[in-house]
Formats: C-alpha cells, structure tokens, sequence
C-alpha cells in the first residue's frame, strides 16, 4: 500500500511540477530539482533551476539558481558546459559561482562556444550551513550552434 501512495504521490507531483516549455528552439531549459522526493529528501536544497541558450555569434548564456529553506551559510552553482561529440558529453569547461549568508542564489555565464556542436549544461547546486553540505544536479537538454 505504501508503494503504490509513493508511486500515486510521485506521479502527481510530475504532472503538478512539470509545465511545457512554449520557448523557440535555440533555449534549452532543465527539470528542476523536486525537493521532498527521493530516497533521501533534501534537508538544505529546497529547488534550483538552469538553462542554456544560443546568446548569436557563437556565444551560449548560461544561468542557473539554488534555492535553500533557510538562510544559509553558502549557497550556490559549479556549472558543466559540455559539448556532444562521438556520441558522448565532453567537459568543455568548469565555473563555480556562490553567494552567502543568503537562502536564494543566481548567477549568468556567458560563453564563447565553437559551432557546429551542441551544448548542455550539467549544473551541480550546492549548500553549506557550518559542518553540513548538500548537492543536487540539473541537466539542460541540448542546444545545437549553427
């Protein structure tokens, strides 16, 4: 009984949790992180959020946001730019940014990026409070530069 109330719960929260993304072809948004679901719930990382988008002239924008429960010591993102390239994602580059003393952090990047390759993100959100520290990680679909 209770799997099937988890697997009812989870089901709705996917259908509440989810909108469509009306955007044009070159914005590649995440799945944001559902706190509460899992086999271990969040205790600090309440959601966050990234994307990626085609910025024109070989550049792609990157923005990504942690949101904790509480006020706390650290908050932020280490952002993955990634490429696809003979079937697998390459680690172009790495970047962290964070904010403190604080329960809501965002942040933009902006890349120069070689055409002809598609990008995604793979965004690591991350929290401190003293000795304690949480992640969770978001993934952009990808987004192809012409």
């Amino acid at each position: 009984m209770k799997k099937l109330a988890l697997t009812f719960l989870i089901a709705v929260v996917m259908l509440l949790g989810s909108s469509p993304v009306l955007a044009a072809p070159e914005s590649s948004k995440s799945n944001s992180i559902q706190a509460g679901i899992g086999i271990e719930a969040l205790q600090l990382i309440q959601g966050g959020y990234s994307s990626i988008q085609n910025a024109g002239n070989n550049h792609v924008s990157i923005y990504g946001e942690t949101l904790t429960y509480k006020v706390t010591d650290i908050v932020g993102v280490k952002f993955y730019l990634q490429y696809y390239n003979n079937s697998a994602w390459v680690t172009l580059d790495t970047v962290s940014r964070q904010g403190y003393d604080t329960n809501l952090f965002t942040t933009m990047v902006d890349y120069t990026v070689t055409p002809g390759y598609t990008y995604r993100v793979a965004t690591e959100h991350y929290a401190y409070d003293g000795s304690f520290k949480e992640t969770a990680w978001t993934y952009t679909s990808g987004v192809y530069m012409p």
